[in-house]
C-alpha cells in the first residue's frame, strides 16, 4: 500500500484548493447534494477533509459523515484534488485490524456514479489508470461481500467507457 500512497499523493489532490464558486457546475441537476458540496467542500483543504474523516470514528453519531454523495458532484476540477482525502482515507481504513466497510463500499458506489454521470472517466489518463489499480487490489482482498459488488461495478463502467 506503500507505492499507491506515494502515487495517490503525486497525482491527486494537487494544485490550489478550489474556490467555493468552482466547486460545483451550476446546471440545474442534483441542486440539494450540490448545495451540500458546496456548504462542506468550500473553504476546506483536500487535508481538511481528510482530518473530517479521520475524526468520524470518534462520532459516534456522525460515524457516516463521509460526504461521498457530495464528493460526487463535484465539478471536474474539484473531483481530483478532493479525491485524495477520500483515497488516502481509504488506505488507511484497509491497513486497519477492522476496515470501515461501509465507507468502503459507498466509495466504490460513488466512484461508479461519477463515471457514469460523466460517461467516463472525468480523470487524466495516470489518474484513471491508477483507480483502476487501486480498485483491481481492493477488488482481489476484499473480505466483505458488500464491497467486491461494488469495486465490480466501478471498473465495469470505466470499461464501458473505455476508448
Amino acid at each position: 500500500m506503500n507505492l499507491l500512497s506515494l502515487d495517490i499523493a503525486a497525482n491527486f489532490g494537487e494544485g490550489c484548493q478550489p474556490r467555493s464558486s468552482a466547486l460545483v457546475l451550476s446546471d440545474g441537476f442534483d441542486q440539494l447534494d450540490k448545495h451540500s458540496a458546496v456548504q462542506f467542500y468550500g473553504g476546506k483543504t483536500w487535508s481538511d477533509v481528510l482530518e473530517h474523516l479521520r475524526s468520524l470514528g470518534d462520532e459516534p453519531v456522525f460515524g457516516a459523515a463521509y460526504y461521498l454523495e457530495e464528493w460526487s458532484v463535484l465539478s471536474k476540477e474539484a473531483l481530483p484534488y478532493y479525491l485524495r482525502a477520500h483515497l488516502e482515507f481509504m488506505i488507511e481504513t484497509l491497513s486497519s485490524p477492522q476496515p470501515d466497510e461501509d465507507f468502503l463500499s459507498l466509495f466504490f458506489h460513488q466512484l461508479y456514479q461519477v463515471i457514469f454521470m460523466h460517461k467516463g472517466s472525468p480523470f487524466n489518463t495516470v489518474q484513471t489508470v491508477l483507480l483502476q489499480r487501486i480498485a483491481s487490489s481492493v477488488a482481489e482482498n476484499a473480505n466483505d461481500h458488500y464491497v467486491e459488488p461494488e469495486v465490480l461495478r466501478f471498473l465495469a463502467e470505466l470499461r464501458t467507457h473505455d476508448s
